[in-house]
């Protein structure tokens, strides 16, 4: 059943509404009102931008000097920074930099890549067998590098298992696992083209296409950069196919103009006091992007076609995965990125964040929603463009003091109360909310608020959530895409209530 389905019917309180006579704001017939172009709204308010795609994400074409220790392709590159004293400057030439664990910067350091420096935390696969079925490669020691969960239980249990094969640069399917006598999976007899079986109990790769003539790669490094120190910048790097993460970096790290991809947990993670502007971070296995902590600024990147690995449980949830998370930050700064096409939510806040502010970013071809912000203090959202995503465009469970203003978003804004208990700031209710001043495409999706079981009427009455001088773009002027009370409401309902009085109207 659908998500609105679900949401909708699946609660259904007693709470009676006295509807005001209060008129409709404007409702244009489908026959008298123009058709509108959701590329260029019209209205009287006027609707955000899409970021503009420079700087471009990712490492630049015409990198900047690097005045420091030079490394070699052919020199350990651990072995060498760890022998550089705290604050140095190393710079990589342009080579790949294979890796079997992961890189530790010192406190201050500085890593600087040049086009075409790459961190592979991945080994070449060779001597492969054909056993009138599969082609096997034996000998592989590596792992198992089990993924901690805690969650509903898998759709896809193999990706808790971070050893990954790459043909040609390019991920393939993993099916199944064989680890102490368990399958996790689909069995190897299943395999087709393109796909293979990781038998960790006689250390085998079983794959279901020819290797002759291609480079075959295999996860062995835990994770790429990463460590303890602090104030460390990293520039202009590629970081991939680990069996972790690509860069997980401590407090005060800059991370800038990198390239993270096709590592099996989370392509970038910061914590406190970090900036993390204009990296590309594509197709890792479980997050593009995370951080906790105080004062992160995360600006002009581009999070695309994460989750790779298909983090989803089979009650049809994503528990800790997608494009993004944030977790316990104060004082986020989120401001002009690329949230597109990852396997779950696109930017997701979640649990004890405070005060952050989410900006003139694009959200757009996500899985589930293209903002949550769940459990968390006085968010800002505003002049965002949130394109056509899975399921609502900004879905809020018990957050109190959350704002949405001015932005452009497809699939409606839900506001939902739920028994989430108290966190670090008080009570995670749905209250003092306000949503102003959007464009909002309704076509799909819906509008409004919802009550989980057992949590009581007051978010409709009595918590002052508000919806005010909003523009909407109906299907039909009958269509029931408003909620209120648990009930679907047409327009003229949702006025009469007493919400958005004086909002447009427009009916298709």
């Amino acid at each position: 059943m659908p998500l609105r389905a679900r949401l909708v019917l699946g609660t259904a309180l007693s709470l009676m509404v006295a509807l005001a006579a209060i008129g409709l704001g404007r409702i244009l017939s489908g026959g008298n009102s123009p058709r509108v172009d959701f590329a260029q709204p019209t209205g009287r308010i006027r609707p955000p931008f899409d970021p503009p795609p420079s700087p471009s994400a990712g490492p630049q074409k015409a990198a900047p000097p690097c005045r420091g220790v030079t490394v070699a392709p052919n020199q350990d590159l651990g072995a060498v920074i760890d022998a550089q004293a705290s604050g140095a400057t190393i710079c990589l030439q342009a080579a790949v930099y294979r890796i079997t664990e992961p890189i530790t910067p010192g406190s201050g350091q500085t890593l600087i890549g040049r086009t075409g420096t790459v961190i592979d935390g991945s080994k070449v696969v060779g001597d492969w067998e054909f056993d009138g079925k599969h082609w096997a490669a034996p000998g592989q020691t590596q792992g198992p590098t089990v993924i901690e969960w805690s969650g509903p239980e898998l759709v896809l249990p193999q990706a808790l298992f971070g050893e990954d094969l790459f043909l040609d640069g390019e991920p393939l399917t993993k099916v199944g696992v064989l680890e102490s006598g368990r399958l996790h999976g689909r069995a190897p007899d299943t395999l087709g083209p393109d796909e293979y079986f990781f038998d960790y109990d006689s250390d085998t790769i079983l794959l279901g296409s020819d290797p002759e003539g291609h480079l075959i790669e295999t996860s062995v490094a835990s994770g790429g950069i990463g460590g303890t120190a602090r104030h460390v910048t990293i520039q202009g790097l590629v970081v991939e196919q680990t069996a972790g993460y690509g860069i997980d970096g401590n407090q005060y790290w800059s991370v800038e103009n990198n390239e993270s991809r096709f590592n099996h947990t989370t392509g970038i993670g910061v914590s406190g006091f970090s900036r993390v502007t204009r990296n590309l971070v594509q197709q890792n296995g479980k997050y593009g992007l995370t951080a906790s902590g105080r004062g992160v600024v995360v600006k002009q990147n581009r999070i695309e076609s994460n989750n790779l690995a298909r983090f989803s449980t089979v009650n049809g949830g994503f528990w800790d995965a997608g494009g993004s998370k944030f977790v316990f930050t104060e004082d986020l700064i989120l401001r002009g990125n690329y949230f597109v096409d990852n396997f779950g939510d696109g930017i997701w806040l979640d649990l004890n964040n405070s005060n952050a502010d989410v900006f003139r970013n694009h959200s757009s071809g996500n899985r589930r929603f293209g903002v949550f912000v769940e459990i968390s203090y006085g968010v800002s959202i505003h002049d965002n463009y949130i394109g056509a995503n899975r399921d609502f465009g900004i879905f809020v469970n018990s957050s109190p003091r959350v704002e949405v203003f001015n932005n452009l978003v497809t699939g409606g804004v839900v506001l939902q109360q739920q028994t989430r208990g108290e966190g670090t700031l008080g009570p995670h209710v749905v209250e003092d909310s306000l949503v102003r001043g959007n464009v909002i495409d309704l076509l799909t999706g819906s509008q409004g608020l919802l009550s989980g079981g057992g949590v009581g009427d007051g978010i409709f009455a009595e918590q002052n959530n508000r919806f005010k001088d909003n523009i909407y773009h109906l299907p039909s002027r009958d269509a029931e895409s408003f909620l209120w009370s648990n009930e679907a409401f047409t327009a003229e309902e949702w006025v009469g209530a007493g919400l958005d009085t004086n909002g447009e109207f427009y009916a298709r």
